[in-house]
């Protein structure tokens, strides 16, 4: 399944060539991509501008992890799935059970794997909103 036009991904990553790099394969993919490197930053701009169609957070940000950015998102009743990035091998395990994430990625990792990731959950979004639409 191809990635659909006018989808929007927000990535918050404190790694710049990762950033570089994702926004290059995710815009070559006709995704819409806003990128930040600080969570405080990416906090303020989701809670004033429509929640993207995915999140592709480092679990590991200077300001805060990536379960206290969800808790914060939480906070703000804004409902955006999560894709959790992490190199730390501890975090894999413990992640699902602290961050309302989609999948978790172990850094480094493999861009096929990723953007089979967020096929599946921009086809799993875009059937809902279809879904709510018909009833």
């Amino acid at each position: 399944m191809a990635l659909r036009d006018e989808k929007r991904v927000v990535i918050v990553d404190d790694d710049l060539d990762l950033i570089a790099a994702l926004t290059q394969a995710l815009t070559r993919r006709g995704l819409s991509v806003l990128a930040f490197s600080e969570a405080i930053p990416a906090l303020q701009h989701l809670t004033t501008a429509p929640p993207p169609d995915v999140l592709l957070l480092d679990y590991l940000l200077p300001e805060m992890n990536g379960a206290q950015f969800a808790r914060a998102l939480g906070r703000e009743h804004i409902r955006v799935p999560i894709v959790l990035l992490t190199g730390a091998d501890r975090v894999c395990s413990d992640a699902l059970h602290h961050v309302p994430a989609s999948f978790v990625i172990k850094k480094p990792f493999d861009l096929d794997h990723l953007l089979d990731k967020l096929d599946d959950i921009i086809g799993r979004e875009t059937s809902r909103e279809t879904m709510d639409r018909t009833a």
